[in-house]
C-alpha cells in the first residue's frame, strides 16, 4: 500500500494540475498523490499539501481548510503562485521523502525558506499584503 500525498486546497487552487505533474514522478514509489475533497479522506498521510487560492473567490475555502486542518492537528505545507511555482514547491518537499535531495536547493544553505516578495510578482498575494497593513493600521488607530 502506498503512503498519500495528500492534495488541498479550493478549487481553482491548481490541485489537479499539481495531482497531473505529481503522478508520473511518483510512478515506482511507495507514495500517491491524491486530491482530497473532504479530511475523512484523508489516511495518515505523508505529505499534506495545502494550495493557496489564486483568487479572491477561493480565500475562504482556504481558511476553512486551514482552520479544520489545525483543529486536527494536522501538519501542513502551503504552496503558493502559479502552477509551476507550486509544482516546484511540492517537489521540493517530496524529494525527501523519497530519499532524494531536493533540487534547486544550493549546497550548504539553510533548508529554511526565506521571503522574496520583490520575486513574488503575484498580485492577488501583494493585494493580500497590501490589505492586511490597511487593516492593521486601522486596528493599531
Amino acid at each position: 500500500m502506498s503512503s498519500q500525498i495528500a492534495l488541498l486546497g479550493a478549487v481553482r487552487s491548481g490541485r489537479h494540475a499539481l495531482l497531473r505533474d505529481l503522478t508520473p514522478r511518483l510512478l515506482g514509489t511507495d507514495f500517491d498523490a491524491q486530491v482530497v475533497e473532504d479530511l475523512a479522506d484523508l489516511k495518515a498521510p505523508a505529505l499534506v499539501l495545502l494550495l493557496a487560492p489564486r483568487d479572491a473567490a477561493g480565500e475562504q475555502e482556504d481558511m476553512r481548510w486551514r482552520d479544520r486542518l489545525a483543529a486536527a492537528g494536522i501538519g501542513f505545507s502551503v504552496l503558493h503562485g502559479d502552477e509551476k511555482a507550486q509544482f516546484d514547491g511540492a517537489w521540493r518537499l517530496v524529494q525527501p521523502l523519497l530519499g532524494q535531495q531536493p533540487e534547486n536547493e544550493p549546497v550548504g544553505t539553510s533548508a529554511r525558506w526565506t521571503w522574496s516578495c520583490d520575486k513574488c510578482s503575484d498580485p492577488g498575494c501583494e493585494h493580500r499584503l497590501f490589505q492586511d497593513l490597511v487593516q492593521g493600521r486601522r486596528e493599531a488607530g
